[in-house]
């Protein structure tokens, strides 16, 4: 058993709304990426919403972004095979014999809408989801359910464990206790432009649709030294008919000791491009809690979400 596991990030470059383009833009990439690398990756992260696109806050009225929604909504289930989407994940993994970590998608189960990450392991299988727990007011309105657990995906022989955060999860600290609590090796969050109740959404000097960057900084650098972990934010770039260049959030590499890796940062000129890391299961470990606090952490999950 490895206690490495070799990982490729993959910030973004999506088309809004063009599901199969997306999905053959991806594959495309992914081949020419891993045929060009000598080294082995383990798995793969897929950037957020990486075949739809966001699309609350994208669309205007009402009648036409619930329409999207319904569009763009996936059933991720390994009873009902019945998505697209999830069969093109379960060949890439099982094509290219890797694990896959996806940004969140809209997930329909039942009637239910929730906004998730889902895990697929090198054979094809769906092993793990994740639904974002801190859901906006704004998509609220649009009838996306909260999930009730914090992510953690096991991935490989490592045994890797992975802490996962969807957006407007990073402004809660039980969330990523939980994760510390939870032994996590590394936390991999997601953000794509959205109407948060935490964070400004704004205008770049290039009229494009941002965040403002200053505070996500600040709260990734906090859950990175509180953990003890590196956290990485996945972000692209998404593209419409009526700009090549519509709304971008970066990828941002965090580690406990330095704060923003500038150097391996990812902006909306870079397009879709990748990054690369080997975590070790036996280092990479969290910043300790006795067993009273992790008891407590929990305990404190439990109750706020009941």
């Amino acid at each position: 058993m490895s206690d490495k596991i070799n990982i490729l990030i993959i910030h973004g470059r999506i088309r809004l709304g063009a599901k199969l383009s997306n999905m053959r833009a991806l594959r495309r990439y992914i081949n020419e990426v891993l045929s060009d690398t000598d080294r082995s990756v383990d798995l793969i992260v897929l950037p957020p919403f990486p075949f739809t696109g966001p699309v609350i806050g994208y669309y205007n009225g009402e009648k036409r972004i619930r329409d999207h929604l319904r569009a763009a909504a996936e059933i991720l289930s390994r009873k009902m095979l019945s998505s697209r989407v999830l069969e093109f994940l379960m060949k890439l993994a099982r094509d290219y014999d890797v694990h896959i970590i996806t940004g969140p998608m809209i997930e329909r189960a039942g009637p239910r809408l929730y906004i998730t990450s889902v895990h697929i392991d090198r054979y094809g299988d769906l092993v793990g989801k994740y639904r974002k727990i801190a859901v906006t007011r704004t998509e609220e309105a649009y009838g996306i359910n909260p999930g009730k657990d914090p992510g953690i995906f096991i991935v490989g022989s490592s045994r890797a464990r992975i802490g996962v955060f969807i957006d407007e999860d990073l402004a809660y600290s039980e969330i990523f206790r939980y994760i510390q609590a939870s032994e996590a090796n590394i936390i991999i969050g997601f953000m794509l432009p959205y109407v948060s109740d935490y964070f400004k959404l704004v205008t770049d000097e290039n009229h494009m649709m941002t965040m403002e960057e200053d505070p996500i900084r600040e709260f990734l650098g906090v859950r990175s030294r509180e953990t003890g972990l590196p956290v990485i934010l996945v972000g692209g770039t998404v593209e419409s008919n009526a700009n090549p260049y519509y709304a971008y959030t970066r990828t941002l590499p965090v580690e406990p000791d330095m704060g923003v890796i500038e150097s391996a940062s990812r902006g909306p000129r870079d397009g879709m491009s990748t990054i690369t890391m080997e975590v070790n299961t036996q280092t990479s470990r969290p910043r300790p809690l006795n067993k009273r606090t992790a008891d407590l952490c929990r305990r404190l999950y439990q109750a706020k979400k009941s």
